[in-house]
């Protein structure tokens, strides 16, 4: 048994496929097999049901795959070890980051990261909450950026810092002249919501307990952005509910539609969140320490309020 050959199976088990797990590997595809073959000859277990498609584990082959990912997760580190400072990250991270996050943080997270982290290979993909849990559990991504608590056991979670929620108007709205707002101040059958998934819109609806209102019966539009439901209130009308950083990307005129919550107000726990197993003290440090260098930037106060769990 050898390193390359726990690499092997990883790569199967993430493409489900030989030949472009053999043409990611930079092997060909006979080598591959030949590889995989032998390491399961070596612990008298078959890893892989071939007769599927797309190829699958059997069940002790994905213990044995989890606990490759493990090794070779552990051999990296011993790698840097020899290298580097423990708390410095080292080679690639791959981070993913919620959707109603990204566009206002990233660009900034970015821009600092590279200037303290210029050797490391930064890798972002912008996902919904279940996808980068998914990702986190299986291994594939290093660390996500998403609303918290999850309540998932196998993940480890820091919190980065909280986000309060403020009310877009329309300026056709009767009530769009009052500075503060109140959850009674909203017409629920006017409000814009985003798209099913989203867990910005779970939080929304666990705020607005919009189990008990009617929602818009005319229109019914999940929005896919947050530019898209500020766009459908300055054009049709209605209200729509935001994270704080959004306002960044507003225009002088927007932002005189924003409204505040009244005391104590709605805010979402936003966290560094790390599968267990991978547990990296390098990358939650070096997170942390760019995101709170970058919220700075965009304005995101350190008021009190009460955090809406998104799930």
């Amino acid at each position: 048994m050898n390193i390359q050959q726990l690499e092997y199976i990883v790569a199967i088990d993430d493409h489900r496929h030989f030949v472009t797990a053999a043409n990611k590997c930079f092997i060909t595809q006979p080598t591959l097999s030949m590889m995989v073959q032998k390491l399961e000859e070596e612990l008298n277990a078959k890893i892989f049901n071939r007769s599927v498609h797309p190829i699958a584990p059997t069940p002790m082959g994905e213990k044995i795959i989890n606990q490759a990912r493990k090794v070779l997760f552990e051999a990296k580190k011993l790698k840097h070890l020899a290298i580097h400072d423990t708390l410095t990250p080292f080679g690639e991270i791959k981070l993913g980051v919620i959707p109603t996050i990204a566009p206002y943080l990233i660009p900034n997270f970015i821009k600092n990261f590279l200037l303290q982290f210029p050797e490391v290979k930064l890798s972002i993909f912008e996902l919904k909450s279940a996808e980068i849990i998914e990702k986190l559990n299986k291994g594939e991504l290093d660390a996500g950026i998403l609303a918290t608590p999850l309540k998932e056991k196998n993940l480890f979670e820091k919190p980065l810092y909280q986000e309060k929620f403020i009310l877009y108007v329309s300026q056709k709205d009767p009530k769009s002249s009052k500075k503060y707002a109140t959850m009674h101040d909203i017409d629920m059958s006017r409000l814009w919501l985003l798209e099913d998934g989203n867990c910005f819109r779970n939080q929304v609806l666990k705020l607005c307990d919009l189990k008990k209102h009617k929602l818009n019966a005319h229109v019914n539009y999940d929005a896919g952005s947050i530019q898209t439901m500020i766009r459908m209130v300055d054009i049709e009308g209605g209200v729509t509910i935001l994270p704080e950083m959004s306002r960044s990307e507003m225009t002088p005129k927007q932002r005189k539609q924003i409204k505040s919550f009244t005391s104590p107000e709605p805010m979402r726990e936003v966290s560094v969140v790390l599968n267990k197993l991978y547990y990296n003290e390098s990358i939650v440090l070096s997170v942390e320490k760019i995101v709170k260098k970058s919220i700075q930037l965009l304005g995101v106060s350190k008021s009190q309020g009460k955090p809406i769990h998104p799930f």
